[in-house]
């Protein structure tokens, strides 16, 4: 799923990016062990004690995690699927600025001659 899929997120959201990167790099190089330097900024604190054990990261549980946060991450618009038309970027539902600028003028027009 990870690697059909062109995910793009917000700052905000980078660490679980970047988290789904290192899980799709583990598909692709057959790596059993989550790295040691995978990022853990995104995992919340109910989920640290499975996800980080004392002999390292736990794989199963960190791609878990890694796809609930996902689920979170789409219903806000921090992360986006591009081509996706129910979890796109927030700016396509605005009117693109080239079009705003030129409402701003008749907006203006109509609301000093006392249109509401």
């Amino acid at each position: 799923m990870l690697s059909c899929l062109q995910l793009i997120a917000t700052p905000t959201a980078q660490p679980l990016a970047d988290a789904l990167g290192v899980i799709k790099d583990m598909y692709h190089k057959q790596l059993r062990k989550v790295p040691t330097t995978a990022p853990l900024d995104f995992v919340p604190e109910s989920w640290k004690k499975m996800v980080v054990t004392p002999s390292g990261i736990d794989r199963q549980y960190y791609e878990f995690c890694a796809l609930c946060e996902l689920k979170g991450t789409l219903r806000s618009g921090d992360i986006w699927v591009k081509g996706s038309r129910r979890y796109k970027n927030f700016d396509d539902y605005l009117i693109p600025k080239k079009d705003f600028d030129k409402l701003v003028p008749l907006v203006t027009t109509a609301c000093t001659c006392g249109f509401s």
